[in-house]
């Protein structure tokens, strides 16, 4: 028989974009878990392993894609929309991502001119009333490269960029809006030169007294914040959800949290460079 041993917790860091020394967001899962021959887990941070499966129809799927996202794009980068006309529509997926995949060549080439590298993650998202295929993107934000140029490279139908703009919770809005469960197919594809997400397991830092109390609390109540507050005095909490999953009977808890705006590295102007001391203290640039 199956022996309970305690409360696993496992944590996702996304990098994001301030190039501060600590993560912008965390995610932070909370379980029960039984094992029979039992070594406590405690691992350092880790990748996460990119699931096999791009089809938003996987939850593993959307959960990873989330947390790719919020690990490279941020403040000021672009949300993409390109649609087609109607003598371009694609009649199938494959057709459409051969499209779109032309795009991303010639918007490499728009970055390469400005001397920059391209970051992007893209939908394919197949309509569920009339089938009809468009898509949307992510890409970073960069000096020399204008919206215009961007949108002028698409060149088969409609397209439209708009600005990121940070929420509470940052892109987390976003991100799960464009990974929402569909009714139709959907699928993404990102570039190799994204920040991998990366994970922490820990059997230790929380008892099943505290995860219990934890059950019995609202979401959205001042002792939920401030457990998770306390734990991670760096970062705010931005939300909680619980989960109670019938086949098991126990509960499952997630936190997602950004980092206070305090602890955010304030990114240097395009073209300054810092020189260092003999001491090694970093001069600003007057």
């Amino acid at each position: 028989m199956a022996m309970r041993i305690g409360i696993r917790e496992k944590t996702y860091y996304c990098q994001g974009t301030s190039e501060s020394k600590k993560p912008d967001y965390i995610e932070i899962d909370m379980f029960p878990f039984y094992e029979l021959k039992y070594k406590p887990q405690r691992s350092g941070k880790k990748n996460v392993t990119s699931p096999k499966q791009k089809k938003l129809n996987n939850k593993n799927s959307r959960r990873y894609f989330r947390l790719l996202a919020k690990s490279n794009f941020g403040q000021n980068d672009y949300h993409l929309t390109l649609s087609y006309t109607e003598d371009n529509l694609p009649l199938s997926v494959p057709e459409a991502e051969k499209e779109v995949q032309k795009f991303i060549r010639r918007l490499k080439r728009v970055y390469k001119k400005a001397d920059k590298l391209l970051k992007y993650i893209y939908i394919t998202e197949e309509g569920a009333k009339k089938a009809r295929l468009h898509h949307h993107l992510l890409v970073n934000a960069e000096a020399g490269v204008n919206r215009n140029a961007i949108e002028k490279a698409w060149g088969k139908g409609y397209a439209n960029s708009v600005r990121i703009q940070l929420e509470h919770g940052g892109i987390d809005g976003l991100v799960t809006y464009l990974s929402k469960d569909p009714k139709g197919r959907k699928t993404y594809i990102s570039s190799r030169n994204l920040i991998k997400p990366q994970e922490s397991v820990s059997d230790t830092k929380t008892s099943r007294k505290q995860f219990k109390q934890l059950t019995l609390w609202p979401e959205d109540c001042e002792d939920m914040q401030k457990h998770f507050e306390q734990k991670h005095p760096a970062y705010k909490l931005v939300n909680v959800e619980k989960y109670y999953n019938e086949i098991t009977c126990e509960w499952y808890i997630r936190a997602k949290m950004e980092l206070r705006e305090e602890y955010k590295r304030k990114p240097q102007s395009k073209g300054k460079s810092v020189s260092k001391n003999r001491k090694g203290a970093k001069r600003r640039n007057e």
